[in-house]
């Protein structure tokens, strides 16, 4: 069965500025995440109104439009007319850069069933590593193939996967792939500058997930025997570690030094322009784990051309919560100290860039 991949972005609707968030001029900007109530003004029809962050960790709805926007919209408005617009523009020129750099793997796992997953690839130096989730278990090296993100059909198979490294209670892995395996498969790595030690994320830049869900695997896609992946970007926010007690029973599970949430619901926008062979609306995120999340490490100034290249990986998609909309993922930290662990010529840079590495 050859694989193809293809993309797809998704769009949400919460108008928070594009990357370029400013706080609002009206009373009672002052950000405090908290139980104290917090000023914040509705993007929709501009009216300011009260909100407690740590009330819930989904959006809010103004009580003049009755329109639910998220925590991040709400602190800061893009009030801009072409809103939306400007944030289709900056979706897909983000997508299509760290599409770039996402790759989908299949593999068959330990009882001989195939299954899908997704990483980032990124290089030091000669070095290429997938960074990936550990609960998708191999049954060998052998069996993992990496999927050519190319609209060429070509029937090989890529089996470039040198070594895997695995930290199960972290859910982190990585995978040591033959250099000469990305010009196969079409991927481009990032370097260790779009690596960002961002912690739980900024709750007032907008974030990107990226990965491949087993949902868009469309089978004899254009002819027989060629099964196509699509990926999906997803634009997000992460969420406060004061607001996680909203997301699960027990929150002592969730760790502010290790984990990130961020919503994952249906308030989606499809590209009008490309019409694709997959079921609308947004997909079971199976498949995904091991995607990366994508942050800015700094707001664009007015005067800065936007770019697409600031966006940074900060963490891996590891989990969905079964009752509700968020999900889970680690922080890249650990991820590098794994990487450290294992390749300890690298340890003396990874710590001079990244200084929280040391105490990890």
């Amino acid at each position: 069965m050859t694989i193809i991949p293809a993309r797809r972005y998704g769009l949400d609707q919460s108008k928070i500025e594009n990357d370029r968030c400013q706080m609002p001029s009206f009373p009672g900007t002052a950000m405090q995440t908290g139980d104290s109530p917090e000023t914040v003004k509705c993007p929709w029809c501009e009216n300011p109104f009260d909100v407690i962050p740590n009330s819930s960790a989904s959006g809010f709805k103004c009580p003049h439009c009755a329109i639910e926007s998220s925590l991040g919209s709400l602190r800061n408005p893009n009030l801009n007319p072409n809103a939306l617009a400007l944030a289709e523009f900056t979706s897909l020129a983000a997508t299509e850069n760290v599409y770039r750099s996402t790759a989908a793997y299949v593999f068959i796992d330990k009882t001989g069933v195939e299954n899908v997953a997704s990483g980032t690839v990124v290089e030091f130096g000669d070095l290429r590593l997938l960074a990936t989730v550990a609960h998708s278990v191999p049954k060998n090296l052998d069996s993992i193939e990496l999927v050519k993100r190319s609209k060429l059909i070509h029937p090989s198979r890529i089996n470039c996967v040198t070594r895997r490294v695995a930290h199960t209670s972290l859910d982190l892995a990585l995978f040591e792939l033959d250099p000469n395996s990305l010009a196969q498969a079409n991927l481009e790595a990032v370097g260790v500058d779009r690596i960002l030690d961002a912690g739980v994320g900024n709750t007032s830049r907008k974030s990107r997930l990226c990965g491949y869900p087993s949902a868009h695997i469309v089978e004899n896609h254009l002819v027989r025997g060629v099964r196509a992946m699509f990926a999906l970007c997803y634009g997000c926010e992460t969420i406060e570690a004061s607001r996680w007690k909203n997301v699960v029973k027990n929150p002592d599970s969730l760790k502010s030094d290790l984990h990130v949430v961020v919503e994952y619901n249906p308030d989606v926008v499809d590209s009008t322009s490309v019409t694709l062979p997959v079921p609308s609306g947004l997909p079971r995120p199976y498949g995904m784990s091991g995607g990366g999340l994508w942050q800015r490490d700094s707001l664009a100034k007015d005067d800065e051309i936007w770019s697409a290249d600031a966006y940074c990986l900060f963490a891996i998609q590891a989990a969905i919560f079964v009752d509700k909309p968020f999900l889970k993922a680690t922080q890249i930290i650990h991820w590098l100290k794994l990487v450290a662990d294992n390749y300890p010529k690298l340890r003396g840079d990874l710590e001079s860039r990244f200084p929280r590495l040391a105490s990890v």
